[in-house]
Order: C-alpha cells, then sequence, then structure tokens
C-alpha cells in the first residue's frame, strides 16, 4: 500500500511538473532538450530536413515594463503575480532573449534551477552575447552540482563582460562553494576591490567565508590525526589477522601431523602383533604330539602362550609409551600457538574497541563539518541571489556584448552543454 501511494504521489508530481513547465516555458528548454539552432551557430553536416531556426528580437525591442514588474514581483516572493505576467508574455515574448532571461530568474528564485537551466540555455540560443544570462545560469548550475558547467558559463560572461565585478564575485563564490578556498578567496579580493555595492558585497562575503573556512579548517586539523590513528589502527587489525589465521593453519597442519603420528603407532603396533602371532604359531608344538603324549603337548602349548602373551604386553607398553611421547611432543607445540591465537584475539578486540571509539569521534566531526558545509553553502546561494536582485535597475541596460578582439572565441556555442 505505501509504495503504490508513494508510485502515485511520484506520478501526481512529474503531472504538475508538466503541466507548469507546459504554460511557462517553451517544450524546447523545459524538458531540457537542444534547442534550434541559433543562425549564428556554426553548420553542421547538411542533412534532408533542417531544424527550424528561430530569430531574436532586434535588442531595442527587448524592454518590457512588464518584465520589470515580474522581477520585482520574484523579489518581493510574489509567484502567483510574477507567474501571471510571464504567463501573458510567453507568446508576444518567444523570440525575446530577455523574457526567458526573466522567466530563468523567476524558476531559480522559486528553486526550481533545473527549469531555470533550460530557460537560461534558451535565452542564450536565442543571444548568446548575454553576459547577464551567463550570470545566472552559473548559480543554477552550481545549485544543481554542475560546477564544472558553473564555471564555463562564468567564463564565458567573463569574456563578454571583463570589467563587470559581478563575475570576478560570482567565480569566487563557486570556488569557496566546491572547497577551492584559496583560488575563491583570490577572486574574491578581487572584487572586494571594485567600487559600489560589489565591493561592499565582496569584502563582507570575504569576511565571513574566510571564518567559516578557518571553522572547517580547524575542523579538519582536528580529524587528521584521528584518520591517522584509525589508518593505523586498520594496518594492525589487518596484521593481527593475518597472523591469527598463520597460526591457526600452523595447528591445523599440527593437528593433522599429529594423527598421522599416532596412526604410524598403532600400524607400528599391529605389525608387531602380526609378527607375535607368528611366532606363536611357530612355538607351538606338532599336532602328533597330542595323541602320544596330551601332558608334554599341553605344557609345551602353555608356555608357547605365556610367551605370546608376554610379548604382546610388551608390545603394548611399547605402544602406549609411543603414543605418550607423541601426546607430550606435541602438547608444547600446541600451547605455544595456542598461546599466539590467544594473543591475536586479545589484540583484535583491542583494536576493534579503539577503532569504534575513533570512528565515533571522526562521524561526530563530519557530522559538524556537515552541517557547517551546509550553512555555508545556504549563504553562498544567498549572496549569490543577493547580487542577481538588482536586475529590475538593469533591465532596460541589458544588451548583447561583444568579445574583446583579443578572447573572441573563433565558434561560439548556441548553448551552454548541459
Amino acid at each position: 500500500m505505501k509504495h503504490r501511494l508513494r508510485t502515485d504521489t511520484a506520478r501526481i508530481g512529474a503531472c504538475v511538473i508538466a503541466v507548469l513547465v507546459a504554460v511557462a516555458v517553451p517544450a524546447d528548454f523545459a524538458a531540457g532538450a537542444e534547442p534550434p539552432r541559433h543562425p549564428s551557430a556554426s553548420s553542421g553536416p547538411a542533412t534532408s530536413a533542417p531544424a527550424p531556426t528561430i530569430v531574436a528580437k532586434p535588442p531595442d525591442q527587448w524592454f518590457r515594463d512588464e518584465l520589470v514588474q515580474a522581477v520585482v514581483a520574484v523579489n518581493k516572493r510574489q509567484w502567483s503575480r510574477a507567474r501571471a505576467i510571464l504567463d501573458k508574455l510567453r507568446s508576444p515574448e518567444k523570440n525575446n532573449p530577455l523574457y526567458f532571461l526573466v522567466t530563468g530568474y523567476f524558476y531559480a528564485m522559486s528553486n526550481r534551477d533545473g527549469i531555470a537551466t533550460g530557460a537560461y540555455r534558451y535565452a542564450l540560443h536565442l543571444e548568446e552575447r548575454l553576459a547577464d544570462a551567463h550570470l545566472q545560469l552559473a548559480l543554477s548550475y552550481l545549485r544543481t552540482r554542475r560546477s564544472r558547467e558553473s564555471l564555463a558559463s562564468l567564463a564565458l560572461g567573463a569574456r563578454l563582460a571583463p570589467d563587470d565585478p559581478r563575475f570576478t564575485l560570482a567565480e569566487g563564490l563557486v570556488h569557496c562553494a566546491l572547497g577551492n578556498w584559496e583560488l575563491g578567496f583570490g577572486r574574491l579580493e578581487r572584487a572586494s576591490k571594485a567600487t559600489g555595492p560589489i565591493g561592499k558585497q565582496a569584502r563582507d562575503v570575504l569576511r565571513r567565508l574566510k571564518a567559516s573556512a578557518e571553522t572547517l579548517q580547524a575542523i579538519a586539523a582536528r580529524k587528521a590525526p584521528l584518520q591517522a590513528q584509525l589508518a593505523k589502527l586498520a594496518g594492525q587489525t589487518e596484521v593481527a589477522k593475518r597472523d591469527g589465521k598463520a597460526a591457526l593453519d600452523k595447528k591445523e597442519k599440527l593437528r593433522e601431523s599429529y594423527d598421522e603420528d599416532r596412526d604410524d603407532a598403532k600400524r607400528d603396533f599391529r605389525i608387531e602383533y602380526r609378527r607375535i602371532e607368528e611366532i606363536y604359531v611357530l612355538e607351538l608344538p606338532p599336532e602328533s604330539l597330542k595323541s602320544t603324549n596330551l601332558g608334554e603337548y599341553e605344557r609345551r602349548v602353555g608356555v608357547a602362550r605365556g610367551r605370546r602373551n608376554a610379548r604382546i604386553r610388551e608390545a603394548k607398553r611399547g605402544y602406549d609409551r609411543s603414543l605418550a611421547d607423541i601426546d607430550a611432543k606435541y602438547r608444547d607445540l600446541v600451547s605455544d600457538i595456542d598461546a599466539q591465537i590467544s594473543l591475536r584475539k586479545r589484540e583484535l578486540k583491542r583494536y576493534s574497541t579503539g577503532k569504534l571509539r575513533l570512528s565515533g569521534q571522526i562521524q561526530r566531526l563530519e557530522r559538524t563539518e556537515k552541517q557547517r558545509l551546509r550553512i555555508v553553502l545556504r549563504d553562498i546561494y544567498v549572496d549569490y541571489m543577493e547580487m542577481l536582485s538588482d536586475l529590475p535597475n538593469r533591465l532596460a541596460d541589458i544588451r548583447p556584448r561583444s568579445y574583446p578582439p583579443a578572447i573572441r572565441p573563433t565558434t561560439m556555442p548556441a548553448t551552454m552543454p548541459g
């Protein structure tokens, strides 16, 4: 029953997402598929049925007051109002890169980065020189654990806007999120030298992240010797296990040798017993004497039987002495091996106790570390979104950027790799 409920819930959730995607974003980017090729993209091999192209609106027709209203509604967490505005603009602005930039912003701020990524990529498909789309796309990539694409998007945006400190700040945030503290702090130091709100934010972020890094590094410093001790105990455990197994194997071989020696002694006794019987038969008087002199016959039989019994008793004493010697020989050897086995067992118990204690300490530190990392990541996301929150003030000025001649790429992908 629980399984069916989970399945039904998953299906309902998938349907809801599908409906949201269908009414708010084009199928080209909602499903994460590659959009139709942009005319500026490099042409591939000829096909019998070339994909249709979509021509973006001229930049001077991008801006709409309604887009500003949508962004303001997003910043105020008025999701229904923002959604209504975007739905109204969906058809007339279907080839407007700025519309898809704002649509991506709506989904990113409402924690639906999968759809936001598609919207930003679609905006870049329509106009690949849209630096702001690269900046916002990098956040959604970062939050969906696509760090390589996040840094690549920022690199492309920084080429388009080399004088924009937001990209330097964003790179610092991404590197810190990945744990590359030294690299991240270097970018944040550069961004902190900028004037205006970005420089101020970079200085504040740098101060807070340095404190967080010190906390995480202190945890790592406490964890390192514990991990070294745990590794040492693990090595000692393996040695004790190996030595214990070797002792057990040696004891088993001794047991086999012991059984073989006892079997040999038993075989020798049987051989001696058969020899005594053969001698006894030879010492018996002839049967003819029985009919002529019964008394003499019985006397000689008794003498032969006495000798036989004496020889058997002597052989039995020899057999018992052999068994006693064998027992004494192996008793000392087995005692030494049992002492080694007991020692290894005590060592393993001691190592196991030590490993449990160290593992518990390491796990507690790792839990603290993960909690701290979650806080750091949350703060980084908040800082990144705060950097984007001035979008309403910049929306009217967003235009395609030009690549500096020295670093202009020979080919520019129509969309970011996904």
